[in-house]
C-alpha cells in the first residue's frame, strides 16, 4: 500500500543520525489527529514550565546561556486551507 507520508522510519533514522544521540527531541502540537512531519532541524529553546497548556512549554530562543539549550525539533507539516 502506498502512503502519502513524507518519511519512512529508515529515512527519519538516517536524518536523525546527523545529531548527537543524547540531544533532546521536541515537536509542535495542539489540536487533534495527525500530520506529516518536516525534516528534523536543530534549534535553541528555553524551557518555560508554567506556560498555559495550549502553548508550547519550550520557547524558541536566539539568546545564549542560562536556561537556553539546543534540541532537535520534528515539526508537523502545516497545511493551508
Amino acid at each position: 500500500m502506498k502512503t502519502k507520508t513524507t518519511f519512512t522510519v529508515s529515512q527519519l533514522i538516517e536524518l536523525l543520525q546527523e545529531f548527537p544521540s543524547d540531544m533532546p527531541v521536541i515537536t509542535n502540537g495542539y489540536e487533534g489527529e495527525y500530520e506529516n512531519i518536516t525534516s528534523p532541524r536543530r534549534i535553541k529553546v528555553k524551557y518555560v514550565p508554567d506556560e498555559a497548556w495550549y502553548n508550547g512549554q519550550f520557547h524558541h530562543s536566539v539568546e545564549q546561556g542560562g536556561d537556553i539549550f539546543e534540541t532537535v525539533v520534528i515539526a508537523r507539516e502545516e497545511r493551508t486551507h
